[in-house]
């Protein structure tokens, strides 16, 4: 596969293209000299990754600080007070320049702004490659909720230039492989192979990418409003997103991917605890997720339950969750029993 490649993704309200490629090359088919320009940057996409854009008609760049406490409304509203009075009306583009932090929480300012602004997802690192940027959530972390604020909504493309990924540390490569490794536990056993091998000083980049893409895609596009199968994405973050809550609740923020690992590793668990037997094949996964990462943490159990209570999945006060039988084998929807939660935890 070339260096050039694209997916149509079927979007909520548009049918919309994942694309790969030189970023300018792309860009240029949606730019022009007459439109309000809006690019969202964090502190590194700014510094790292903007002058590689070649925009040669006046734009208005909207710099946020770097880290995830600061996916929040706080910087919503710093975004929108850059706007403001001032020309930026409906039909305005926003570009948002950066990883899954920046594409959420751009794409969230967006569909609120003038009640919906038109975006284009261009993701820099490979989580937002992989899985920030399709699917049509957009949204905020809020009250120490992850994600707690958001709504659906379709960017009018993602461009995705993989010579960006040379701008990341190894441990940001290392954070995006965790979510296309849940990809192939999910739907794939080949996937996880294609993953582990990944390398980015091997061309093409973006093979392997689109391969991750076409299976978020293959459950979105059966359940767009996340009201059924599309919840087998979510394997990994019942336990992933309360540990996240917990520290981003304790001002002690961790990276989404560090998150997820250790709760694909917790939910690996409480499938084999579910099923009385150990999921087979995943034996590289695991070495993966625990040779790549710290030790699972080990906080109060009743803090756990606190965020995992908290967690926008569940439904009639149950805590819902995936489970695997076997690789691409999940099950959504599943409730978690306190009991076994607590034997997982206390095993940590």
């Amino acid at each position: 596969m070339s260096e050039s490649s694209s997916l149509q993704i079927q979007g909520i309200a548009s049918t919309y293209s994942y694309r790969i490629g030189d970023i300018n090359t792309m860009l240029s088919e949606y730019l022009t000299e007459d439109m309000n320009l809006v690019i969202v940057v964090d502190e590194n996409t700014n510094k790292h990754c903007l002058p590689k854009l070649d925009i040669p008609f006046s734009h208005l760049v909207v710099e946020l600080p770097e880290g995830p406490e600061h996916k929040s409304l706080a910087s919503c509203q710093y975004i929108w007070q850059q706007l403001a009075g001032q020309k930026y009306g409906r039909d305005s583009l926003f570009i948002n320049l950066g990883g899954g932090q920046i594409t959420d929480l751009g794409g969230f300012a967006a569909s609120v702004f003038k009640r919906g602004c038109p975006f284009i997802h261009v993701p820099t690192t490979l989580l937002g490659a992989v899985d920030a940027t399709i699917g049509g959530k957009t949204g905020i972390d809020f009250a120490s909720i992850k994600n707690g604020i958001g709504i659906f909504a379709d960017p009018k493309a993602v461009c995705f230039d993989p010579s960006f990924l040379e701008t990341l540390q190894p441990d940001q490569v290392r954070d995006g492989k965790v979510e296309m490794i849940k990809h192939g536990l999910i739907h794939s056993e080949e996937h996880i192979q294609d993953v582990l091998s990944y390398d980015l000083a091997t061309p093409p980049l973006g093979k392997v990418v689109l391969d991750s893409v076409n299976i978020k895609h293959h459950f979105v596009k059966k359940d767009m409003m996340d009201n059924g199968l599309r919840r087998c994405l979510n394997f990994g973050h019942t336990f992933g997103h309360a540990i996240e809550s917990y520290f981003l609740a304790e001002s002690n923020p961790i990276s989404h991917g560090c998150a997820i690992a250790w709760g694909i590793q917790l939910e690996l668990a409480y499938s084999a605890l579910h099923y009385k037997q150990t999921v087979a094949g995943i034996e590289d996964a695991v070495d993966f997720l625990q040779s790549g990462f710290p030790p699972i943490p080990h906080f109060a159990f009743e803090e756990l339950m606190h965020h995992m209570r908290d967690d926008k999945k569940n439904r009639a006060q149950k805590i819902l969750g995936v489970v695997l039988s076997e690789i691409a084998e999940a099950h959504f929807d599943v409730e978690y029993e306190v009991g076994q939660i607590k034997k997982i935890w206390e095993d940590v």
